[in-house]
């Protein structure tokens, strides 16, 4: 995996509410995606991915998984990732941001951009 660079830029807000463990684990994932998200946008500059948690009357942490990718064609925004499972809260976010982001290019027409 290739570092990211500047013109490259994938931005965590409330990334310091979390466990160490969940920190790497939102990096870790967020950084795989991001690469794929770079591919199918081709010109993309900017990825913010936004957590916050919920502790309300129970045992268990609900995530709210925020995600805003920056792209010339405009801002592409995905903010219904919910669940009490970090993991799967993250990915879901991410595949639909993949699906916003394909169904803006199909949209768009252009044509020989969409990857699966």
């Amino acid at each position: 995996m290739k570092p990211i660079t500047e013109s490259d830029m994938l931005q965590f807000v409330g990334l310091k509410t979390l466990k160490p463990m969940e920190q790497e684990l939102v990096q870790r994932v967020s950084t795989e995606n991001f690469e794929k998200i770079k591919r199918m946008l081709h010109n993309i500059t900017k990825v913010k991915v936004q957590i916050k948690t919920y502790e309300k009357d129970g045992k268990r942490k609900k995530y709210s998984i925020h995600l805003q990718a920056r792209a010339p064609g405009g801002p592409l925004d995905v903010d219904k990732a919910q669940g009490f499972d970090l993991a799967r809260t993250i990915h879901k976010g991410f595949a639909d941001l993949k699906g916003l982001i394909e169904h803006r290019i199909h949209l768009e027409g252009l044509k020989g951009t969409r990857t699966r």
